[in-house]
């Protein structure tokens, strides 16, 4: 499954800065918006994809955020658009260093949107948020609505970057909304659960996979997450929105984990501990009615999602052998 081709030109002039550029999600934005004849500027403590490094349309600055230097990027650049994919990924790193992961997350953040208050520009701004602020929902499928209870450092902190939106959103005027991302997944990512289930499946002595199997989570490709945030970028409404970014069904982990080990050739499944990982919520569902009624609707089905993400780790040799 290829990153989608269709265009976004139409609605965006660019340029566009993606912060975390070198990432998993932020260099899906990046390509989808080169593709689309867009100029792309990323902004990564890591050097540029080698899949972007040559294209004449991207520009890649190596800074860690926050930095005065990125003042010095939208002055120049003066962007249309800025999509924020940087910041900490991993609940179970929260939990163990929680100062750190808010170090990396909030600070970032506040100064890239007090950037937008001083320049006074009419930029929008996307945060890219995540399910994990809602903890464990009281009812599915989950609404924006929803009063965010999280349960892990990464919540918090993602609610707190999202705070700083509306904020900034309500007493300065800054053009912005949230992205509350799901369980993305697809080719390259190489952590969480998709990528747990090969490596343990591929092992001569695989390990138990964390919880029951009876877990769900609403699972969405990277490159619908891709055309969820440019819809926003599109029609969201800039004064603080959010909007949940999913595919709008569950899937138990036991199901996933048959799936793709049918994928990878193989004739087992890893099995569970029956241990409940802290900061895991039981059940994920996202009501995505809010999106959706502004043209987004999610493309890749789970089933040939997980079949392209077991081919992409079949493909890469060195990948099986370390599994």
């Amino acid at each position: 499954m290829s990153e989608s081709t269709e265009s976004i030109e139409g609605s965006l002039a660019g340029p566009i800065v993606i912060t975390g550029a070198a990432g998993f999600i932020g260099a899906h934005l990046a390509a989808k918006a080169i593709n689309s004849g867009l100029l792309v500027v990323g902004i990564d403590r890591e050097a540029e994809r080698p899949s972007l490094s040559t294209n004449p349309n991207y520009r890649h600055y190596r800074m860690g955020l926050p930095s005065a230097d990125l003042e010095d990027v939208c002055r120049r650049y003066a962007p249309e658009l800025i999509i924020h994919a940087a910041g900490p990924s991993s609940v179970p790193e929260s939990l163990i260093e929680p100062f750190a992961d808010f170090a990396a997350a909030v600070p970032a953040v506040v100064s890239a949107l007090d950037i937008l208050r001083k320049q006074r520009r009419h930029t929008k701004f996307i945060l890219l948020s995540s399910a994990s602020v809602y903890g464990s929902p009281g009812y599915l499928p989950i609404r924006e609505e929803e009063v965010p209870r999280p349960i892990s450092p990464y919540g918090y902190h993602k609610y707190m970057c999202e705070l700083a939106v509306e904020e900034f959103a309500s007493l300065y005027g800054v053009r912005a909304c949230i992205a509350r991302i799901f369980s993305a997944y697809g080719p390259g990512l190489r952590r969480q659960v998709l990528w747990d289930i090969c490596c343990k499946t591929m092992s001569d002595a695989p390990d138990l996979l964390f919880g029951t199997g009876q877990e769900t989570r609403d699972f969405i490709h990277v490159s619908d997450i891709s055309e969820g945030v440019y819809t926003l970028a599109r029609a969201g409404s800039m004064s603080g929105g959010v909007y949940n970014l999913a595919s709008g069904k569950q899937t138990s982990i036991a199901e996933l984990a048959l799936w793709l080990t049918q994928a990878l050739g193989s004739g087992s499944s890893p099995e569970f501990s029956a241990q409940v990982r802290e900061g895991d919520p039981r059940h994920w569902q996202a009501d995505i009615t809010k999106i959706m009624s502004l043209g987004f609707s999610p493309r890749v089905s789970l089933s040939d999602g997980v079949i392209e993400y077991a081919r992409w780790f079949l493909s890469d040799e060195s990948l099986v052998k370390r599994a």
